[in-house]
């Protein structure tokens, strides 16, 4: 699973600005599904809705999504987080 959330504060209030990818199976030959729906994102192609909205408590911060990709397949996570990679370093 790869998520990417380019604005923290906005997403605090809930956003439909981000990118999932969620993979099953073997590495290469598995199947993904994709929600996109950043501008410029290199790394997924556009597709799909939904919202993402982070919530922080202590050190701890959690992710909540709800979307569809879009061939309509409906991906609901909630991903907690004890540490959060950055471009400068690990939070």
């Amino acid at each position: 699973m790869q998520l990417i959330i380019d604005d923290k504060e906005a997403a605090k209030k809930g956003m439909d600005k981000f990118s999932i990818s969620i993979g099953f199976g073997k590495l290469i030959s598995g199947k993904t599904y994709n929600i996109s729906t950043l501008d410029n994102n290199s790394g997924f192609k556009p597709g799909g809705s939904g919202k993402a909205t982070l919530t922080e408590s202590g050190n701890t911060k959690t992710v909540t999504i709800k979307g569809k990709t879009k061939d309509g397949v409906g991906i609901s996570a909630i991903i907690v987080y004890h540490q959060v990679m950055t471009p400068g370093g690990i939070k």
